[in-house]
Parts: C-alpha cells; structure tokens; sequence
C-alpha cells in the first residue's frame, strides 16, 4: 500500500470537482456525510452532507445504509479516509473526498 493508498482509505477517492457533479446529479443511491465534529460542521459545511463524527462513527454504523454510495468528507481528507476504511470493514461502498472541506474552499 501506497502512502496516497494509505491517505485515501485505500478505496475509491474523487476530487472536490468531481464531488460538485455528483451533487448536482442528486441521485438518490449518494449518501453524504461530513465526519468533521460537531463545532466544525457548524462552522461551515456542504448543503446536502449530514454530520457524523468520526469519534460518533462506529456507535452508528445504523445510520449508514449499505445499498447507497456514501461520500465522506473531513477537513483535509485524513479522517474520511479513516471513515472510508471502517464503513469498508463492514460493507458499505464508501468514497472519499481528497483533500476535504480544505480543498472545496479554494474551489
């Protein structure tokens, strides 16, 4: 494994431009979820993303459906990557957005 491997969740990863196509598409087998805490969520967020934790992400693997699609985000693409990972061990088909909410800004 890579260290982009290691960075990425070692799945499938778009980029902060591919992300705004497929908010556009608003297809309803995409999940999107933040997994900045709670404070950074408020702070500023993506309309059409739900927030939960990494911290909160094991405790409510319920929440994550396992026949869509969920995009991950954090702030710098670490801690989805971390989400990625773990939504993977147990069957989700999870995405990670590289580079995070760091790189939508600059958008």
């Amino acid at each position: 494994m890579g260290l982009f491997d290691f960075f990425s969740g070692g799945g499938e990863s778009v980029t902060v431009k591919e992300l705004q196509e497929i908010l556009k598409e608003k297809n309803p087998k995409n999940k999107f979820i933040d997994v900045r805490t709670k404070q950074e969520f408020k702070q500023g967020h993506i309309d059409g993303f739900i927030n939960i934790p990494l911290s909160d992400l094991s405790d409510t693997l319920t929440r994550v459906p396992k026949n869509k699609t969920i995009y991950l985000i954090c702030a710098s693409g670490a801690r989805s990557a971390s989400a990625q990972r773990l939504l993977q061990k147990h069957d989700r088909k999870a995405v990670n957005i590289r580079g995070g909410m760091m790189a939508f800004s600059r958008l």
